[in-house]
């Protein structure tokens, strides 16, 4: 219903200034559990609250060649006028019913910098160049930190080094973030309350869960002189930095065989400052000086140690460097601080391949400890009473990519700027290993009810062996898990009463569309040596190949065994072990899952200062205590899923009660006068009258009171977001507010590129300070289409439009077709008998294992019938024997690159699909009317995942997509040849 202005214009109430009203994300979310919200930070950037923010300084980066040196401002910077409020008088409330409540708040500033890296031979020099990126106003900004004999610090001079650079733009502005907690959000205050003492400028925040449309919370933003009464010493995060933590070291700070030497490879990438280091290993490397430990000596390459530790109600969490996460701990249930078993092996990275074992990488591997740590930086270090935030610069030969952790009471996010070149043939690791015995199951939205975390892989995407020697691969396992890692939740749980972590991967910028394969990884392997790592046994001579005789070695002396015992390496090594990776005597991966870049192109933005290529992808990392193994992954994921989004109408603050008196008006009452009162006459008293009778004598006077509300300021719309799967419709909530009217009509501006909208669906609106309204619209994506979509509406109030909103829509890939699942049913068949023909060929090695099938005289096949291979629709073909059990597959995924081009390819008649390498796929697709449609597959090697012959009839062969569409021929016995190692027969 309509409501009438002046109805509105009656109320009186002294909360007024900028109502901004938050409504989460409008997903079809009916069959979804409801989000644990309480953990969940509410982050506004100034931009949000126009009332109080000004605009935000602009900077041009400068690229290397015209700047020499290593800075993280190579660029230059036009600031506007500091038009905002001050950052240091943001203060917080909620009413909890009866009273103002004071909260936690922070206010972080934040402007671009332009980060050059040039020392880092010719990556940094010609390659990465100066990258732009928006990050924070550091309370140390730690890079500077060049000077010092023995410990980091500021230099004394040029001026630029000698502290961190605040905020070109004091005051807040568009860029900077407000943050606070949703546990902290209370009631809506009622009309008529006071603000709080001392404050003004108010700003309300109206807080709504779509999962729960009944609660609305609020938070009250106030500007105090003074600023607010929490801080680090009373907030909720404690962030310390370890006792020797800017002191100097370098790779002859650890001896060769030091489970934790540092920086020992690639000494020409990252900083690579030149000073004195006071801590020297007896025994150190080749060419290391042999001095006395704490004596100073000369160094090229050192840098600081940065180790941290930081506490929360729900966590402790340890670094002992930059790239080097080595412990998390949950508190037990019910508890404050009562901290679990360390649940984490380390946080670890891996580029090229998994493992240092592999024989084939063309460029080598890295890790986390050898290479990464030693050739990065601290870009700075900011804590809050809401929030502590740290930044790294640099990895290796990716130069400017960029680490940014932060940390909330019960969450921390790791946001990730990937800019890197290509990176053969592997790509790029970002992982979780856990220490053994302290975790109990894995879920994810594949696994609900779980997997055991038992040194036994359930994965089946990975591969460790190509032409019989080592080699480390990973690829989606379809049966395991979801083919995208992004918005797609999981979770390891601790044994007992351990905690659990739910962890989940949002994109953040649109450049990492250029770049979609960010794919799940997940290995549990207690005989993967992956070559670093604490548990369950500190990793002798880290990176280097676990084969090799000094790594041997170390582990029979951790075993307390003589140089030169048996180590079983593999599962299946017969032994006898005198150390066995299956008992847990060596390291290995438990429950070890993250994230895998395949990089077939550049990241590393051209070379460019604008943002091009890059991938923008943040992890989230709940910290959840259990009683035991529970799967808590989907309310803590629909944080992510779900997340807020903000629509704000000023309110101009009322004016203050205007009150005139009048003049006093005497009235003498005389003995001698008679006051009679006719019948019928109605004395009637009016609010503001007041009559005060003293002998003889009556005062009365008159309180008049003017309020004058300011013109009416235009609707808002709200911006939201919501996902969806593939071919899944979704219902998405819209939302307006307006100060003046209640009933709003919402109208589509610019309707979604890869999909349709139903009509709009009004709902009931909410008469409050704004009013508030809501519809709803479905959104169908496109058949088989998945990635990014949007539109944009508008909300009128009868006489203004809003600005237009915008809807954010991720479509998720549904996981292919998968031979695991079983022979498929109604797929179509060879028109008449004999015409389709199969031939396996096990051989040994397994890379001579071959496969060819031929589907001819085929059921009618449209072209549309085959999808669009070239960009959405996978493929897979599945060999099932008798007993339903796949003996041979191979995948062929929509898109991607193979030798240099396409491996799709589209003619007006076909399909054809071709992939080369060590295990080589081709297929090729040619539609037809009945008894003409024809397939040909034929496979390669150890992918083909073959098992031995022969097999049990009747053999079933089947090409499925992912779209519904299937194609098979079936061979009965008995066939042509089915003899070890041989299978060959045509088709009933």
């Amino acid at each position: 219903m309509r409501i009438q202005t002046r109805r509105l214009r009656s109320a009186t109430s002294v909360v007024a200034g900028a109502i901004i009203v938050l409504a989460l994300s409008g997903q079809a979310v009916r069959a979804q559990p409801l989000a644990a919200r309480d953990v969940e930070p509410v982050v506004l950037t100034g931009k949000q609250v126009r009332a109080w923010s000004g605009p935000a300084a602009e900077v041009t980066c400068t690229p290397v060649a015209a700047s020499p040196g290593r800075d993280a401002h190579k660029g230059t910077v036009i600031a506007p006028p500091a038009t905002g409020v001050p950052v240091d008088q943001v203060v917080a409330f909620k009413w909890d019913g009866l009273q103002w409540v004071e909260i936690p708040v922070q206010v972080d500033q934040m402007y671009y910098y332009c980060l050059g890296n040039p020392n880092s031979q010719t990556f940094g020099q010609f390659y990465s160049q100066t990258d732009k990126e928006l990050t924070y106003a550091w309370d140390v900004e730690a890079w500077k930190k060049t000077a010092g004999q023995c410990s980091a610090t500021y230099p004394s001079s040029p001026p630029s080094m000698t502290g961190p650079m605040p905020d070109p733009v004091s005051t807040l502005d568009d860029d900077d973030e407000i943050v606070f907690m949703a546990r902290d959000t209370g009631a809506q205050v009622p009309l008529g309350t006071l603000p709080p003492p001392g404050t003004s400028n108010g700003q309300a925040v109206a807080i709504t869960d779509p999962l729960d449309p009944s609660s609305v919370r609020f938070v009250y933003l106030f500007l105090r002189p003074g600023g607010s009464a929490f801080n680090t010493s009373n907030g909720y995060v404690s962030y310390v930095r370890d006792a020797d933590a800017d002191e100097w070291i370098d790779k002859c700070s650890f001896r060769d065989d030091s489970p934790e030497k540092l920086g020992s490879s690639n000494s020409g990438y990252g900083p690579n400052l030149s000073g004195t280091v006071c801590r020297t290993a007896s025994s150190a490397p080749g060419g290391c000086p042999n001095v006395a430990d704490g004596t100073p000596r000369p160094s090229t390459d050192r840098f600081p140690r940065d180790g941290v530790t930081v506490n929360t109600d729900t966590y402790q969490w340890h670094a002992s460097g930059r790239w080097m996460v080595r412990s998390l701990q949950i508190t037990k249930p019910n508890q404050t601080r009562a901290y679990g078993p360390d649940l984490i092996d380390r946080w670890k990275g891996r580029a090229f391949q998994q493992s240092p074992d592999s024989t084939i990488s063309l460029v080598g591997f890295e890790d986390e400890q050898v290479n990464w740590e030693g050739n990065n930086a601290l870009l700075g270090e900011r804590a809050g009473p809401v929030r502590a935030i740290r930044e790294i610069w640099g990895a290796d030969s990716g130069t400017n990519v960029t680490k940014t952790e932060t940390f909330y009471r019960d969450v921390i996010t790791y946001h990730y700027h990937v800019r890197v070149h290509p990176i053969p043939p592997d790509g790029l690791y970002t992982s979780w290993d856990y220490n053994r015995g302290v975790v109990s199951k894995y879920y994810n939205t594949i696994k609900p009810d779980g997997v055991d975390i038992d040194g036994m892989n359930d994965d089946t995407g990975n591969v460790d062996g190509v032409f019989g020697m080592p080699a480390y691969f990973d690829a989606p396992d379809p049966t395991f898990n979801a083919p995208t890692a992004v918005l797609n939740w999981e979770e390891v749980s601790g044994a007992s009463d351990n905690g659990s972590l739910v962890y989940i991967v949002e994109i953040k910028g649109a450049t990492t569309a250029e770049n979609p394969a960010v794919v799940p990884y997940y290995r549990d392997d207690s005989c993967l040596d992956d070559g670093t790592g604490d548990d369950p046994v500190s990793r002798p001579w880290p990176g280097e190949a676990s084969d090799d005789t000094r790594v041997l070695n170390g582990y029979c002396a951790a075993a307390g065994k003589p140089n030169g015992c048996h180590v079983c390496r593999s599962a299946t090594d017969p032994g006898p072990c005198d150390v066995d990776c299956k008992l847990g005597q060596t390291q290995g991966a438990h429950a070890a899952h993250g994230i895998h870049y395949f990089f077939s192109s550049d990241t590393d933005n051209l070379a460019a200062p604008e943002d091009i290529t890059e991938i923008d992808a943040q992890q989230w990392q709940f910290a959840v205590p259990t009683p035991q193994p529970t799967n808590v992954g989907q309310p803590y994921g629909n944080n992510v899923i779900a997340p807020l989004e903000a629509a704000i109408v000023s309110i101009v603050a009322l004016p203050a009660v205007t009150t005139t008196t009048l003049p006093e008006i005497t009235t003498t009452t005389l003995p001698e006068v008679t006051t009679t009162t006719l019948p019928g006459v109605t004395t009637t008293t009016l609010p503001g009258l007041t009559t005060t009778t003293t002998p003889a004598t009556t005062t009365t006077s008159t309180t008049t009171t003017s309020t004058t509300l300011p013109n009416p300021a235009p609707p808002s719309a709200a911006s939201a977001s919501a996902a969806t799967d593939q071919d899944t419709a979704v219902d998405i909530t819209l939302s307006g507010a307006d100060l003046n009217d209640c009933e709003l009509t919402f109208s589509i501006v610019t309707p979604p590129g890869h999909g349709t909208l139903g009509s709009i669906t009004n709902h009931a609106c909410s008469l409050g300070l704004p009013s508030s309204d809501t519809a709803t619209v479905t959104y169908t994506p496109a058949a088989g289409f998945h990635g990014s979509d949007s539109f944009t509406y508008t909300v009128n109030d009868g006489s203004t439009d809003s600005s237009p909103a915008t809807v954010s829509i991720t479509v998720k890939q549904k996981n292919p077709a998968t031979c695991a699942n079983g022979p498929a049913s109604g797929c179509r068949r060879p028109t008449r008998s004999r015409a389709a023909s199969l031939s396996l060929r096990d051989r040994s090695p397994d890379r001579n294992d071959r496969l060819t099938w031929r589907w001819g005289h085929g059921a009618a096949t449209s072209k549309a019938d085959f999808g669009n291979p070239l960009a959405t629709t996978d493929y897979q073909l599945c060999v099932y024997d008798g007993n339903g059990h796949t003996i041979a597959r191979g995948g062929m995924p929509p898109g991607g690159t193979c030798g240099g081009r396409p491996c799709w390819r589209e003619t007006a008649t076909r399909f054809t699909y071709g992939r080369g390498g060590s295990s080589s796929i081709s297929l090729h697709l040619r539609p037809g009317p009945d008894g003409k449609a024809e397939i040909v597959a034929r496979g390669t090697g150890v992918a083909l995942d073959l098992s031995p012959l022969p097999a049990s009839q009747p053999v079933t062969v089947q090409l499925k997509n992912n779209e519904g569409k299937c194609w098979e021929a079936t061979f009965s016995a008995p066939a042509i040849a089915n003899g070890p190692g041989k299978f060959a027969d045509r088709s009933d």
